[in-house]
């Protein structure tokens, strides 16, 4: 674009470089020429600045668009990195949870293992305690045997003891007057001693030995009696004290069988207890792996599931943003190309009928200096004749002299019609400028129509300056001047 508008620039440098050139030929160029030749050329340089600053414009609002695009898709990319980050911070904490959960499963195997370890020392101690109770009940049935034979033999020897008290008092109710009681005893002892104490005085001597002997007889029967009844009571007390502690053993036994039999349930039941919690363990350890298995299930699915997320939301984020910049750079190659196409064409039609005008013009141009040269020719001739034949054609002087003042009026005939070729080739010059200005509004139009259609992301239009007011509005001239 910038070379073409500095070819541009450079054909209407050399347009008025010619124009110049026609003016200097036809005229000689006055200070004020110059100046607005120059003022022209400042005009045109300016008004191709502001095109230049203008497409400048349109390229950076272009680059602004491009460049606000890219910082969206920036910001996109950098949220979509934060998303991802949140992912790999819940993937990690899934990765936590599991080595939790793993770690809980081996403390729940080490803690599963211990109660093996329990429940068969439990089994052994069950095992040895009933060879102990065993041998426990072993060596009481013994004590117990031993302690019947030691009553049994106790028993006997107390029978024995009965047997012959009752065999003595058996002897002793054998004996003489056996059928006498002790109260009959008693009472001729009584009377013995009154009939010794009646007799006393007749036979104190012998009264005074056979009291003696009844006393003595008396104290021996009643000693005897004594003992006999100590006795009694003795052997009545040692079996009231046998039977004691023979109810006293038969309880203690019944309740150490009583506690053996209870201990023995406990024990049944603390192992029906320990088989229920290794059950219970079991169904734990089962219960877990279950849920260890779920969770990798589920821990796969998310994995899979967000890698599969991820991979979509980058395709279509790719996909969505390699069609944004296709299609924005698809708007602005189809804009410009447009652009450039209907620049061209315009500007190809405006300069084949520029240079048609300037074909003519130089035709014209041509026959003007043909004509200029004949007219050198023919004043080089009459002067030359004038010169040889000055001596001898006094007379004609005057016929040389009009003719020279024809020559005079053709030259200004021939300096008018160049003022005319001048002035057209100015026309020329504003018909240029208004093609120009037709092909600008033509530009607008086509720019407007496309931005009415889809502006799309720019360059849009920017009003331009309007053209100075000195230009003529007529089209091309197409006169072509002949010089007579």
């Amino acid at each position: 674009m910038w070379s073409k508008t500095v070819t541009f620039t450079v054909y209407l440098w050399l347009l008025a470089v010619a124009d110049f050139q026609l003016a200097f030929a036809a005229q000689e160029a006055t200070h004020e020429d110059i100046r607005t030749a120059i003022y022209s050329f400042a005009h045109s340089l300016r008004d191709n600045v502001d095109k230049l600053e203008r497409h400048e414009r349109r390229e950076k609002q272009s680059g602004d668009q491009m460049q606000n695009m890219l910082l969206t898709i920036v910001n996109k990319q950098r949220d979509q990195f934060v998303e991802d980050k949140e992912l790999e911070t819940a993937i990690k904490r899934l990765e936590e949870s599991m080595r939790a959960l793993t770690r809980a499963e081996t403390e729940e195997t080490a803690d599963r293992d211990s109660t093996n370890l329990m429940l068969e020392k439990l089994d052994k101690l069950i095992v040895s305690g009933e060879a102990e109770v065993k041998s426990m009940l072993k060596e009481e049935q013994k004590s117990t045997n031993q302690l019947y034979q030691a009553f049994d033999n106790k028993l006997t020897t107390m029978s024995e003891q009965i047997s012959a008290l009752q065999s003595r008092f058996d002897s002793l109710e054998q004996a003489p007057k056996s059928n006498v009681t002790n109260d009959v005893i008693f009472e001729l002892l009584n009377k013995i001693i009154d009939q010794s104490s009646q007799n006393k005085e007749t036979v104190s001597e012998p009264a005074n030995a056979t009291s003696q002997l009844v006393q003595e007889t008396r104290h021996v029967v009643m000693e005897a009696v004594k003992s006999l009844s100590d006795r009694m009571d003795d052997g009545e007390r040692k079996r009231a004290v046998s039977d004691a502690k023979l109810t006293e053993v038969a309880e203690s036994a019944t309740t150490f069988h009583d506690e053996v039999q209870n201990s023995f349930r406990l024990m049944s039941n603390e192992v029906k207890t320990l088989s229920d919690v290794e059950k219970v363990l079991v169904q734990t350890a089962d219960n877990v792996l279950d849920t260890k298995r779920r969770i990798e299930y589920g821990t796969h699915q998310i994995l899979m599931e967000v890698t599969a997320v991820i991979n979509d939301r980058s395709k279509e984020l790719n996909d969505s943003v390699n069609a944004g910049l296709e299609r924005v750079l698809k708007t602005v190659l189809d804009a410009q190309s447009v652009g450039m196409a209907n620049l061209s064409v315009k500007i190809e039609t405006e300069i084949s009928q520029v240079w048609r005008q300037i074909g003519i013009m130089y035709q014209t141009l041509t026959d003007s200096a043909s004509t200029l040269a004949t007219l050198q020719q023919q004043t080089d001739m009459f002067v030359n004749s004038t010169a040889t034949s000055v001596d001898g054609m006094n007379g004609k002087v005057s016929a040389i002299a009009g003719r020279m003042t024809e020559v005079d009026e053709n030259l200004n005939y021939l300096l008018g019609r160049l003022s005319l070729v001048t002035q057209e080739f100015k026309e020329i010059k504003v018909g240029l400028g208004e093609a120009l200005e037709s092909i600008r509004v033509g530009l607008q139009a086509v720019q407007g129509n496309k931005a009415t259609a889809d502006l799309g992301p720019g360059p849009n239009p920017i009003d331009e300056e309007p053209l100075s007011e000195n230009l003529n509005q007529n089209i091309l001239s197409k006169t072509v001047y002949t010089v007579t």
